[in-house]
């Protein structure tokens, strides 16, 4: 007998005030206003008032609904219903009571598995009335991101597939499939109803052909069968990720009774002490972050096809893993990631604090729903091998020995995966537990941090947000550090405030010896440096989230008098953002004895405060700050590696520079070589190929792994004005007629003279307002002559400004300042980086580009913008700010005001003697003031570049005395 589908039209009675289980809803005389088409949300078919929401912290539902849904539908079961057993099949959605014919049948409350529902005590040949009713409040657990409106949102409904299912009353209850490529084996194990009878065991390839069959006599229900597979099956991994079929069919009395089917892959994910081993070779986790954002339906994906687009889009993007924060996604996401070969983490739906009976606030519900969900996880989806890896939920704290002995758990029940205790569990004092197979954090103590950002709450900060640009970092200094120095610390009564969740809590720290890992580590969500919003994509919002959120932001900019700098803020915080995720990961492959990252994320964080981190926006499309082909330079299975000191060199220095392959490819390379070559301009447009330095290296073999293939000496170029130069490396198979590897990769130096030109004598250099105000208001002899003015102000003068630092705010401003207000600790910078007029006269001596770029580390590092909220002054060099505050930032300014031509750069630049660049970015702005032209009143009214006329009183106001 045929299933039956339940999808279609369905009557609906919304109990947003929860009275439909004592008011008898389920009776058939109750009346159901509504109809919905499943599947489908309440949220999706539109079923509540619009309600005109907006909110700054996440996308809005405007159709959004909590409470208790009641579903009902009339179903018809032909005269021989009875000759079989029934279940209802409901695959995903909320908590769920049925009711069958008026009477109960039963309640389900997984949040990540099928509702399979035993129906045949209830249902009857003929018509049936099936009522469901569906709650999306008062659940066991906070859900994490399975029901957070920051991601797929507390949506109320059924989703994918509704079916009544006729079962044989002889047949197989559970499949369990255990491939091993090192033992050439599939064991299968399994449960049918008692009966004497045997199985018939096929595998089969994609195309049906039967590769392998088998007969195993069963004895009693449970029942467990080794096929040998005698290397007739490709191992499956993600450059070969194929799969098989395993048919079986159940015989009983001579006839076939039941059977059932389950794709697989033979492959072995095991942990080694540094690295993960697929099939016995080392594998570098390229991983993202995934808490399910899909914004036009609010829900993830139940087909297979729109999970191989959105995961087709990462895998082009270099990425091989996907950590799912709080959730589990649904079957659909487990077939995509076995077909393009992409190693899953799922997650308990949980973000919070795990406790032992003894303890206070200890929830023994709670505990037991979610090992029960663990279970059942497992139990669902553990077949597919893109499931490798299992963790326990995100910042857990509490009781490691309950903990372990959960993992010790999964373990007995599911040997098939890799446990860990959660994900960056403990922050300042993590432990690595007996029953860890790998270690996912941000640190191994206060100062041994493992990724390059931090918020200010989490501080100290990180190395992309406090050291110069660089790229000769790694992790393992930190990693495995000198044992001898080993500290025990802090005391077991040391209590400490952390950040927890989006608020904050204190928690007992315990006891901790510096921790040295033996077992694969991971870096735990990495990245997080946020981007200003791109206002085009509004438009993008067609289904049932809308981005109020972005609408209240370009009012707040409009607001500010900022809205024609929207695109330039985007696309310069955008590059500066890029820059950074270059220089992490490829500290990351530098680091021999990291496993992995987890970025967050690889797209746009839609909640939290709105954290618009993504490479990619929340459509999983590209922003336009950075070319796929030019992120693969640096997140790919095979990259190549420049090591060096500083990005910003002298002219006619000797550079040293390491040359480094990480490769994680299908194979080790062979008979390859490495093609490094330099080539400048002197302006800051992208470099020709004018090469003047170009160098060829031959590599027989470079293994998986890290690899250190030459070292070399760089020229750089003799010149008298800045310049940039780019270093170009490029790996190719040695020899003619043999097929292009397409890696490269590329970076930029910014070269200057070491002479200076000398400053003009008439220019005058002013460091406080007092000096300022005495030249605006000395007297001329020749009253329409013009006084060129460098003010450089001090700290204290510049006291109306904001901070100087280089590196993109991390997240989101709104979030992190909340969250450190509330602990004392200092806020956010919050900036995002430099928009940079690189045309202006100004700065025709100093080469630069629209965004920061690392030339430009030293004076940012050293500079406050002043805050020119009330002018309408456009600065050279604007700071871009957050989309909270909006303010007007300005770095380098320029004015006319009282027979004076200023320009105001806000680091003191004559102070950063050290600093080349600082120093010829001096001589650009003082040679503008010299070369402007400018001579009298009538030039400044007729300039080209319509300097900004202001008072007196209007510059001084901007600066204390």
């Amino acid at each position: 007998m045929d299933k039956i589908n339940l999808h279609g039209s369905w009557e609906l009675l919304l109990d947003e005030e929860q009275q439909g289980i004592k008011e008898h809803f389920y009776k058939s005389e109750t009346p159901f206003p509504k109809q919905i088409q499943l599947p489908a949300t309440i949220s999706e078919a539109k079923l509540t008032p619009r309600r005109d929401l907006a909110s700054t912290d996440h996308l809005t539902d405007p159709y959004a609904f909590e409470g208790f849904a009641w579903y009902r539908k009339t179903v018809f079961l032909p005269d021989n219903c009875k000759d079989y057993d029934w279940e209802l099949y409901l695959e995903r959605t909320r908590m769920t009571q049925l009711y069958i014919n008026g009477v109960e049948a039963g309640s389900f409350d997984s949040l990540c598995t099928p509702h399979c529902y035993p129906v045949t005590p209830w249902i009857k040949s003929g018509e049936n009335q099936i009522v469901i009713l569906v709650k999306n409040t008062g659940y066991p657990t906070n859900g994490g991101h399975m029901t957070s409106p920051d991601t797929q949102t507390n949506w109320n409904g059924l989703l994918g597939a509704l079916e009544l299912r006729p079962l044989p009353r002889e047949r197989i209850l559970s499949l369990r499939l255990y491939p091993s490529f090192s033992g050439q084996s599939l064991t299968v194990r399994g449960r049918i109803t008692p009966c004497a009878g045997k199985l018939e065991l096929l595998i089969q390839d994609a195309g049906e052909n039967i590769i392998i069959r088998t007969f195993h006599q069963t004895e009693n229900s449970d029942f467990e069968c080794r096929i040998p597979l005698e290397n007739k099956l490709l191992p499956w991994s993600e450059y070969n990720p194929v799969l098989y079929q395993l048919k079986a069919v159940l015989y009983s009395g001579g006839t076939a009774a039941d059977e059932c089917s389950q794709s697989f892959g033979i492959r072995d994910f095991e942990a080694g002490k540094h690295h993960f081993l697929v099939n016995g070779d080392p594998v570098f986790l390229r991983g993202k972050h995934d808490g399910m954002i899909f914004p036009l339906t609010g829900y993830a994906p139940m087909n297979t096809e729109e999970w191989l687009k959105v995961m087709g889009t990462a895998k082009d993007y270099g990425i091989n893993h996907y950590r799912f924060h709080t959730c589990c996604p649904p079957e659909a996401a487990f077939q995509a990631a076995d077909q393009l070969g992409i190693y899953l983490e799922p997650e308990l739906p949980f973000w919070g604090t795990v406790t032992s009976p003894s303890q206070e606030g200890h929830n023994e519900e709670l505990q037991q729903y979610l090992i029960t969900e663990g279970f059942r996880i497992l139990d669902t989806f553990g077949n597919h091998p893109s499931f490798v890896m299992f963790s326990l939920g995100n910042e857990l704290w509490g009781s490691k020995e309950v903990l372990n002995g959960i993992l010790k758990a999964y373990k007995a029940h599911d040997k098939r995966h890799l446990y860990v205790q959660g994900s960056n569990n403990f922050q300042f004092t993590p432990c690595i537990l007996p029953e860890d197979d790998f270690f996912s954090g941000v640190r191994f103590g206060r100062d041994r941090l493992i990724r390059g950002s931090y918020a200010m709450c989490d501080a100290p900060l990180g190395h992309i947000q406090t050291q110069r640009p660089s790229t000769a970092g790694s992790y393992d200094p930190v990693i495995c550090p000198d044992c001898a120095s080993a500290q025990t610390t802090p005391s077991e009564n040391a209590t400490r405030q952390i950040q927890y969740g989006t608020g904050v809590k204190e928690v007992r720290l315990g006891e901790t010896e510096e921790l040295i890992p033996d077992i694969p580590v991971i870096s735990h969500e990495i990245g997080q440096y946020e981007t200003f919003p791109d206002f085009s994509e509004i438009d993008r919002y067609t289904g049932v989230l809308q981005p109020e959120n972005l609408r209240i932001f370009r009012k707040r900019l409009e607001a500010a008098g900022l809205a024609d700098f929207a695109a330039d803020y985007f696309y310069s915080s955008g590059r500066l953002a890029a820059a950074c995720y270059k220089e992490e990961l490829e500290c990351a492959l530098r680091s021999r004895l990291l496993a992995g990252y987890q970025l967050l994320d690889l797209q746009d964080f839609s909640g939290q405060g709105t954290a618009l981190v993504g490479i990619l926006n929340a459509f999983m499309e590209n922003k336009g700050i950075i070319r796929r082909e030019c992120w693969n330079q640096f997140c790919a299975p095979t990259v190549i590696l420049a090591s060096f000191q500083d990005y910003t060199v002298q002219s006619k220095s000797l550079v040293p520079c390491k040359f480094l392959v990480s490769n994680y490819g299908p194979a080790p390379l062979e008979q390859v070589e490495l093609t490094f070559s330099l080539s400048a301009k002197s302006d800051g447009s992208s470099c020709g190929d004018d090469i003047f330095y170009k160098e060829t290296v031959p590599a027989a073999e470079i293994p998986r792994g890290l690899s250190t293939l030459a070292e070399a000496i760089l020229p750089m170029p003799e010149t008298k004005a800045p310049c940039r130069v780019a270093l170009k490396l490029q790996l190719e198979y040695a020899g003619t007629g043999t097929p292009s590897l397409n890696i490269s990769n590329e970076y930029t130096f910014w070269v200057y003279p070491a002479e200076v030109p000398a400053i003009p004598e008439d220019i005058h250099i002013i460091r406080d307002k007092a000096a300022l105000k005495k030249i605006l208001q000395q007297p001329e002899e020749d009253a329409a002559s013009i006084k060129k003015v460098l003010f450089l102000p001090s700290f204290q003068a510049n006291a109306h400004s904001i901070e100087g630092t280089y590196c993109t705010d991390f997240w989101c401003y709104p979030m992190f300042r909340k969250i450190s207000e509330s602990m004392g600790k200092p806020v956010p910078v919050g900036t995002l980086g430099l928009f940079i007029r690189e045309d202006h006269p100004a700065l025709a001596d100093f080469p630069c580009t629209r965004y920061s770029t690392p030339q430009w580390w030293d004076i940012v590092m050293n500079s406050r913008s002043t805050i020119l909220d009330r002018t309408d002054i456009v600065p050279i060099v604007q700071t871009i700010d957050n989309f909270e505050r909006n303010h007007r930032l300005g770095l380098v300014y320029e004015v006319y005001c009282n027979n004076c031509h200023i320009i105001t750069c806000t680091a003191d630049l004559t102070a950063l003697t050290g600093s080349l660049p600082a120093q010829w970015l001096l001589e650009s702005l003082t040679a503008q003031l010299e070369k402007s032209g400018m001579k009298s009143v009538q030039d400044v009214h007729s300039s080209p570049l319509e300097i900004l006329t202001v008072s007196e009183e209007t510059f001084l106001s901007l600066f204390t005395e």
